[in-house]
């Protein structure tokens, strides 16, 4: 199988390093644009992204099976709906992603609009935004790569692994790190019924607070700065103005579903923090680890608190969109 793959520009050889070191068979054929390679494997993609997500493959944001190669001719957008009709169920929704790179064989603008209009005529309902299925179109400088999977199998139900929350949204906005939990709890599928108390460690000014509000949990806050003005006075928050040490010994009587940590710390004293708040999680609770890399970070690092969780199990780890030099690990509380 063929395949699109995305990450950083500043992980490339850290992505190849673990494609190689978890899937024998996988054979890079090169790089179409700055973070967009192109690969083999001998896996299917349900295979690929199962592997992806359980070795885990940390540095791989989002993939596709590039299951037809076409030539940017007059042909090519019957030729994709003719995928669609070999490979999707007949009625089923599918959404249209068109990714380009920086000098594309074709332009990409309106070319998704385009795309929906045969898709429709063949029986499926085009939805740009929300499918059971996505047709991924990527347009290098002298082909076209497409192919039809979905959101699992693809690794994220966004153009390119690249989530778009707008400030305007349902999700509202006190720091962009709300983000990065919005897309670490879509992307490790994190089931939010039934969480209803939250611990966010090194809380301000309060993204992530705000994120597991939005989803319902009521939030203590550990911080030693404060939280935003406005989710000052929320009654779904407790605030401990704080160090998250010092609010272990004194509030030893809480418990939680879930756990978030977004400090400012080295990836292993931020692992160990959590891990001594172990014995607060619910059974099947979650906690939730940004992994802040130095630069010029050494791979070890990582490896050494993957391999240091116990008595959590992983659940997954990976660099998403929103993390700069960072990684979100994902640790449950067996159940």
């Amino acid at each position: 199988m063929r395949f699109i793959f995305t990450c950083q520009e500043a992980c490339r050889e850290l992505t190849l390093y673990e494609f190689k070191l978890y899937d024998p068979s996988f054979i890079f054929t090169g790089w179409l644009d700055r973070e967009v390679g192109l690969a083999e494997t001998a896996l299917d993609n349900t295979a690929l992204s199962a592997l992806i997500r359980s070795a885990p493959i940390i540095f791989v944001r989002h993939i596709f099976a590039a299951d037809i190669t076409l030539q940017p001719n007059d042909e090519f957008i019957t030729q994709l709906a003719a995928l669609c009709s070999a490979t999707a169920y007949y009625g089923s929704t599918v959404s249209v992603q068109v990714r380009a790179c920086e000098k594309p064989c074709i332009a990409p603008e309106g070319l998704a609009e385009r795309i929906a209009v045969p898709l429709g005529e063949a029986g499926f309902t085009p939805d740009l935004k929300e499918g059971e299925d996505i047709l991924s179109v990527y347009i290098a400088e002298n082909s076209i790569y497409a192919g039809l999977g979905n959101a699992c199998e693809n690794l994220s139900k966004w153009r390119g692994g690249m989530p778009f929350y707008s400030k305007s949204s349902g999700f509202g906005f006190v720091s962009r790190a709300e983000y990065k939990l919005a897309e670490a709890l879509e992307s490790f599928n994190i089931n939010f019924e039934g969480i209803k108390t939250a611990l966010d460690l090194g809380a301000a000014p309060g993204g992530w607070t705000k994120a597991l509000l939005d989803r319902g949990a009521a939030v203590i806050s550990v911080d030693p700065n404060r939280l935003d003005p406005s989710l000052r006075g929320d009654r779904r928050i407790k605030y401990y103005p704080m160090t998250a040490e010092r609010y272990l010994k004194l509030c030893a009587t809480e418990s939680f579903n879930i756990i978030v940590d977004d400090m400012k710390l080295d990836a292993d004293k931020s692992l160990a923090i959590v891990k001594r708040f172990y014995g607060r999680l619910v059974s099947g609770g979650y906690a939730v680890i940004t992994l802040k890399l130095e630069h010029g970070f050494c791979y070890k690092t990582i490896r050494d608190c993957m391999s240091a969780v116990r008595p959590f199990e992983v659940v997954g780890a990976r660099q998403l969109f929103h993390n700069r030099s960072e990684v979100t690990l994902v640790l449950q509380k067996n159940k």
